[in-house]
């Protein structure tokens, strides 16, 4: 029986096709990230709010936040293991700083994200050691030739 995509979210895929789709959404959130994180970077260039939630959103500099979710999304497409992890760090200390500068949790999809970032670190790892794993048993290795 095949695993779900949330049981291997939260558990740890079991296997090689699920690990690389956990990485594809993992990758496709994180587009969905820079995406929103840009529009209200850039809407912050025309707008300000009374709302210190809002304002915080609206923040331009959150451009640098863009050009390094950028970096580090590319980064994790090509299923590097040091992107993920520090995408998992970065998420974490961001949802810190929300923390601090809001003075309330962060919500729920903030979690659902860390999680899902989290389950993208042991999948990176699992594909990874699986090629590896595969160069070693081939025999015609070209490095060999």
């Amino acid at each position: 029986m095949s695993q779900s995509f949330i049981s291997a979210v939260f558990q740890g895929p079991k296997d090689i096709v699920m690990a690389q789709r956990i990485v594809k959404v993992s990758v496709y959130v994180s587009i969905l990230m820079i995406f929103i994180s840009a529009t209200l970077a850039i809407a912050g260039f025309f707008q300000t709010s009374s709302d210190a939630r809002v304002q915080y959103m609206l923040d331009p500099w959150m451009l640098i936040d863009v050009f390094l979710l950028g970096v580090l999304t590319f980064f994790l497409y090509k299923r590097k293991l040091w992107a993920a992890i520090v995408f998992l760090i970065y998420h974490l200390v961001n949802l810190i700083i929300i923390y601090i500068e809001l003075e309330r949790f962060p919500g729920a999809l903030g979690f659902l994200k860390l999680i899902l970032f989290m389950a993208a670190v042991r999948s990176v790892y699992m594909v990874n050691k699986d090629s590896k794993e595969e160069k070693a048993d081939n025999p015609l290795n070209e490095e060999s030739a």
